[in-house]
């Protein structure tokens, strides 16, 4: 059982992370080289919202784009072109903060588990 949750564990982290490092236009502008970045995009129907929750060992946070009286963004607003980068710019203007407070790796890890 526990082989499997790490596994699964793995796969997870591996797709959140595709977000930032696969990305093609706005990927690279939100990387900090050897620091371990991902996150979650979404847009709804019709463009009317789009969002990126982003996460790193201390942080997330999150970007959305919507309006009040549920009019579309446009033609082709996907959150990888617009959410991502306001978190990109969230991440960048705390990247400083982000390298001096990195825990050790053992800190990250469960107790009790290699």
């Amino acid at each position: 059982m526990q082989k499997s949750r790490t596994l699964t564990v793995v796969a997870q982290k591996k797709l959140l992370r595709s977000v930032i490092l696969e990305t093609k236009y706005t990927g690279p502008r939100v990387r900090i080289p050897g620091y371990e970045l991902g996150g979650k995009t979404g847009t709804s129907n019709n463009m009317r919202n789009s969002w990126f929750i982003g996460y790193s060992p201390e942080l997330v946070a999150g970007g959305y784009l919507g309006f009040d009286d549920y009019r579309t963004l446009g033609f082709n607003e996907y959150s990888v072109k617009n959410a991502l980068p306001i978190w990109g710019k969230f991440i960048d203007h705390h990247r400083h903060a982000l390298l001096e407070v990195r825990p050790p790796l053992h800190y990250l890890r469960l107790r009790g588990r290699p």
